[in-house]
C-alpha cells in the first residue's frame, strides 16, 4: 500500500496465558475493597490500590510472571540495539463498578519508559463500555488545519481504542501517551492493573 502512516507511536496489544491463575490469586483481595482500596483521585471515579499502604500485600509476583513473555515480545519487536534490563517502577489495581471511569492522564515522569494496562476482568458484551482509549496529543495541530473535516483517515487520528479487549489482555504504551477509560456500563465488576516500566542499558561488569 503506497499510503503509509509516519511518526508512529508503538504500542502492544496482546493476550496473556494465565489470567485465570492471576484472578484466583487476587480474588480474596478484591473482595476486601475497604481494606486494600481507596478513592484518592478527584478526576476519576473508581477504587484503586495506588498509593494505598497495603498495595504491596497484593500478589503482584503472580501477575508479573504472567505478563513477562508479552513484555519481552514487545521490547524485542522494537529491535533493541543494546542489551537491556526491565525494571517495574510501580504497579497498582483499579476496580470499576457501573458508571465508573478514568480521566485523561499520562504517566510522564523521569525514569518511566513504558506503561501498561492489564484487563483482569472485563465484560465483553456489546455496549458494556469501559473501553481503554489512547489520545493523540498532537491532533490539535490537525484540527487547526481543518483537514480532519475533509478526510476520514485524518479524523480517525484523534484517538485509538485497541480491540478486541477481554480478560487477560495486556496493552503496553509509551508512558507519555495520554489515555483514559470510558464509563463502565456493565453491572459486572471491571478490574484492571497498571504499571510503569523503566528500560535501562545493561551495564557490562568491570574487568
Amino acid at each position: 500500500m503506497p499510503t503509509i502512516p509516519i511518526f508512529s507511536q508503538y504500542i502492544y496489544v496482546g493476550q496473556t496465558q494465565n489470567n485465570d491463575a492471576v484472578l484466583k490469586a487476587f480474588e480474596p483481595y478484591l473482595l476486601k475493597t475497604q481494606e486494600y482500596f481507596h478513592s484518592p483521585w478527584r478526576g476519576a471515579r473508581c477504587l484503586t490500590s495506588c498509593q494505598h499502604p497495603k498495595n504491596g500485600d497484593l500478589p503482584w509476583n503472580t501477575w508479573i510472571e504472567n505478563i513477562k513473555p508479552c513484555l519481552r515480545e514487545f521490547i524485542e519487536d522494537l529491535n533493541p540495539q543494546r542489551e537491556y534490563t526491565i525494571d517495574i517502577i510501580e504497579n497498582w489495581a483499579n476496580i470499576y463498578y457501573k458508571d465508573d471511569f478514568q480521566e485523561v492522564h499520562d504517566h510522564t515522569f523521569p525514569g518511566r519508559t513504558f506503561s501498561c494496562s492489564y484487563f483482569l476482568e472485563k465484560d465483553t458484551a456489546p455496549d458494556s463500555g469501559g473501553e481503554f482509549c489512547l489520545v493523540n496529543d498532537d491532533f490539535k495541530t490537525v484540527k487547526y488545519s481543518g483537514i480532519d473535516n475533509l478526510f476520514q483517515k485524518y479524523f480517525e487520528g484523534e484517538r485509538y481504542i485497541p480491540q478486541p479487549i477481554g480478560p487477560g489482555t495486556l496493552i503496553i504504551f509509551p508512558s507519555w501517551l495520554k489515555h483514559y477509560t470510558f464509563p463502565n456500563h456493565s453491572n459486572k465488576r471491571r478490574t484492571t492493573f497498571s504499571a510503569n516500566f523503566r528500560i535501562n542499558i545493561k551495564e557490562k561488569p568491570n574487568g
